[in-house]
């Protein structure tokens, strides 16, 4: 549930970096997807109190570090996309290009770093041979041959994972990488639906105040992406629509007070003109009385 809380630093990183408005329903919007997400860690917290109560200040700076770096990410690829024109399928190959250039350095490094370095959090990982390292590579390859079906779910969750990747960037480039962190929210509510329906080896129990908060977490994002748009209290001012009409408002008195301006203008340029054409006028008129 911790890791909803990116869509309020993408929010606030937006404003500072990218110059991005924020409106009334954005607002609150955010602060209904906060409240829910303060909810939903509020029934973790008193329903599986023991296990959450586990968790030390260690692993929730690192978790807080994971929330802005992403952040980050998601400011950089809308950025670069906007500036630069990237098609999305070239951003996604690039940070994997880089990301797997970054794996083959740290993994080796990880591969000899023992257990003891890291006294009193829980880090690391024991292989077959009851050795204790942060990260054993060469024993998940040998996991990978023993096991297919193994090989099977590392394929298909690295083709999800590009999918999705590829998808998030295409979000980012039509709208903004704050709709993309807030849309993002809704697969919690997929998982918990998910566990709660299908029996499996993790147990989930319904929790009234966990429907709550999921319902909560909808109507925020749909606030937010204006899905729902609430005629009161001038939450339809400024929404995508209002501004688009707005705009095209504002083009037309524009351009009909242009219009005239040019006429008046076209007047006092040629004023010899109009003197010659009023004298003909008058000139026939006296023709017909004397006539």
């Amino acid at each position: 549930m911790f890791e909803g809380g990116i869509v309020v630093i993408t929010a606030i990183m937006s404003i500072v970096f990218l110059g991005r408005k924020q409106f009334r329903h954005h607002f609150t919007g955010l602060v209904i997807i906060f409240l829910s997400l303060f909810i939903l860690g509020l029934a973790s917290l008193i329903f599986k109190g023991e296990q959450v109560r586990k968790t030390n200040l260690f692993g929730i700076g690192l978790m807080t570090l994971s929330l802005v770096c992403t952040s980050s990410q998601n400011i950089l690829e809308e950025k670069y996309i906007r500036e630069y024109s990237i098609h999305p399928l070239k951003v996604v190959g690039l940070e994997g290009f880089w990301g797997t250039i970054y794996y083959i350095v740290v993994l080796p490094i990880l591969q000899f770093i023992r257990c003891e370095t890291f006294d009193g959090v829980d880090l690391c990982t024991i292989n077959d041979r009851s050795e204790w390292r942060v990260e054993d590579t060469i024993f998940a390859v040998r996991q990978l041959g023993h096991n297919k079906f193994l090989i099977f779910l590392v394929i298909a969750s690295t083709v999800i994972i590009a999918a999705y990747n590829y998808y998030g960037v295409c979000v980012t480039q039509q709208v903004s990488c704050t709709q993309r962190a807030v849309a993002d929210n809704i697969r919690m509510i997929l998982i918990w639906v998910f566990f709660i329906s299908v029996p499996t080896n993790i147990t989930e129990k319904f929790i009234w105040l966990q429907l709550i908060g999921f319902i909560l977490l909808v109507f925020g994002t749909c606030l937010y992406t204006e899905v729902i748009v609430l005629p009161f209290w001038g939450f339809d001012q400024y929404t995508e629509k209002a501004l688009k009409e707005k705009e095209e408002k504002e083009e037309k008195e524009s351009a009909g007070s242009s219009r005239k301006n040019t006429g008046s203008t076209e007047d006092k340029e040629n004023p010899d003109e109009y003197d010659v054409l009023k004298e003909s006028h008058t000139s026939s008129n006296d023709d017909k009385k004397l006539a």
